[in-house]
């Protein structure tokens, strides 16, 4: 990797830190202000937004530990989803609301502590610094077509909660994409100081039965494989939503109802959503119907104006997704995750009817200190069963995360493709966890062609079909070490040994990507 990079990198991320922290703080020095005895008026919250300023409708994972750092995505064996239901989920501590004295900050002093001791209870100061540098080998399956990027991100945010029924929260967020030519900069990885999060939200109590919450904000329910805040992307996703949540927590229940539109980054410009460019859903998460279970229904939505079917002409998209996340535990170590999704609807005047679903089988040996678990995988997404068919059979992955499902060169979508994938990983040291993968990918359809991960075509079905479904066979190895609830380091490498569709359909060759990266929340 080329390390000449890492140093304007850190001297524009200095810069752009420094600017976001002074611009803060002069904008919360006027709310200093307490009564006239020095106490405050209100009980403090129980817990602040916090730095990634994430809420969800998933269940509390009670005794599995803490949420993993986003940088880190989902690479955690599956939780026990012991029955309640919670809206915080958030990579970042849970830092403790101010007191008259308080307790030192178990893992050190921050820059945040400092100010939230001088900020009135109602307001929570918190942030998070990224670096992560990384590389690509035979980019687009060319020889000899390698480069070397650094990716920096900090997000600044304030919580605002003045009683229990009242809560807002703003996120400001600086992308940078250092060493990048325009022909390799893409719209997620650059984002010139710019709005990520600001919404108010009304509600009964933290985690009350009731919550509604309007303005921008991340949606991301499950995994985030249909729909995801897409963490490892340096400029990650959010939604202008309305979006209301409805908890039964005797029961076990939570039901969330959405209205959003995605919004668009632009790299260089203010980012802003695209009219008629529309996103709902009814999502379902049910923690007490199974034991040791989480059972989510749900159906989406997605609506865009102007698309251009099969036989060139034009219309509008109309796509349900309906479905299924079903995971949990069993008695004896062993884990379970599974999901199946069906669309229908119409892509200009071409019917949709398309499905997808994937399940994993983990098993951790027990009572070891090294925790070894070994896991077995399977996706499938359908494609096109025809070329120039008439009935859209491609599966669409709608807004999932970018860094996806323990194959870490990020290639693929989940459009027209099987995945075979045995994986292994163990905890080397208490906060050290290793990952082992290995990948067998194909296309589920010959006569579709192959996508990348935001969804669009990567390399092009040939005419009459494709002679070999071999897309190729892809080892990763990587892994994270937590310093504590606030700092994060990981690094990996993966390498795609090109199979016979990409040998016949590109230059063919293989693929690497290696990378490094540190988080910090403050």
């Amino acid at each position: 990797m080329n390390l000449r990079l890492l140093t304007p990198g850190i001297r524009i991320a200095v810069t752009k830190t420094s600017a976001l922290l002074g611009l803060c703080l002069i904008c919360t020095l006027p709310l200093r202000a307490t009564n006239p005895d020095g106490s405050s008026s209100q009980e403090p919250p129980a817990a602040a937004q916090g730095a990634a300023g994430a809420t969800s409708s998933q269940p509390a994972q009670s005794g599995a530990g803490p949420v993993e750092a986003a940088s880190a995505s989902h690479y955690a064996p599956l939780p026990d989803p012991s029955a309640s239901a919670s809206t915080t989920v958030a990579s970042a501590p849970q830092a403790a609301a101010p007191a008259a004295a308080p307790a030192p900050d178990p893992d050190g002093w921050t820059f945040a502590t400092y100010i939230n001791t001088w900020l009135p209870h109602y307001l929570h100061f918190s942030g998070e610094f990224r670096n992560r540098e990384e590389g690509r080998g035979g980019f687009n399956f060319t020889p000899g077509n390698d480069y070397t990027v650094g990716l920096f991100r900090v997000r600044v945010g304030l919580d605002f909660t003045p009683t229990s029924w009242l809560h807002g929260f703003v996120q400001a967020r600086d992308a940078q994409f250092i060493g990048a030519t325009p022909s390799s900069l893409f719209s997620n990885a650059k984002d010139v100081f710019d709005l990520n999060q600001a919404y108010v939200e009304l509600r009964n109590g933290e985690h009350g039965w009731f919550s509604l919450k309007t303005g921008r904000q991340e949606i991301y329910f499950g995994d985030e494989r249909l729909v995801a805040r897409s963490l490892w992307s340096n400029a990650s996703r959010s939604f202008d939503a309305a979006r209301l949540t409805l908890r039964g927590q005797s029961h076990g229940a939570v039901l969330d109802v959405f209205a959003s539109s995605v919004v668009k980054n632009y790299p260089t410009s203010w980012d802003h959503v695209l009219a008629g460019q529309n996103f709902y859903g009814l999502n379902g998460s049910l923690t007490k119907l199974v034991s040791k279970a989480t059972i989510e229904p749900y159906v989406y939505l997605k609506a865009l104006p102007a698309v251009t079917g099969a036989d060139k002409k034009t219309g509008n998209e109309r796509l349900y997704t309906s479905g299924l996340r079903w995971s949990g535990t069993i008695p004896g170590g062993f884990d379970y995750r599974a999901r199946y999704s069906y669309q229908s609807g119409h892509y200009a005047d071409n019917s949709i009817h398309a499905w997808a679903y994937y399940g994993i089988l983990g098993y951790t040996i027990p009572n070891t200190r090294l925790e070894p678990r070994f896991s077995i995988e399977y996706n499938y997404a359908s494609g096109n069963r025809s070329i120039g068919s008439s009935v859209t059979g491609t599966f669409d992955q709608l807004y999932p995360t970018t860094h996806q499902w323990r194959r870490i060169t990020d290639l693929f979508g989940e459009q027209n493709i099987k995945d075979l994938k045995p994986g292994f990983d163990f905890k080397p040291l208490k906060k050290m966890k290793v990952y082992v993968v290995y990948s067998d990918l194909s296309l589920a359809s010959r006569y579709d062609s192959l996508y990348n991960n935001s969804g669009s075509v990567l390399v092009k079905v040939p005419k009459g079909g494709a002679v070999s479904t071999a897309i190729g066979k892809e080892g990763d190895f990587y892994g994270t070490y937590d310093v504590n609830r606030r700092l994060q380091f990981g690094a990996g490498l993966g390498y795609l040994w090109a199979g016979q569709f990409l040998k016949q359909n590109t230059p063919g060759a293989n693929s690497t990507y290696p990378y490094a990266f540190v988080d910090y929340y403050f």
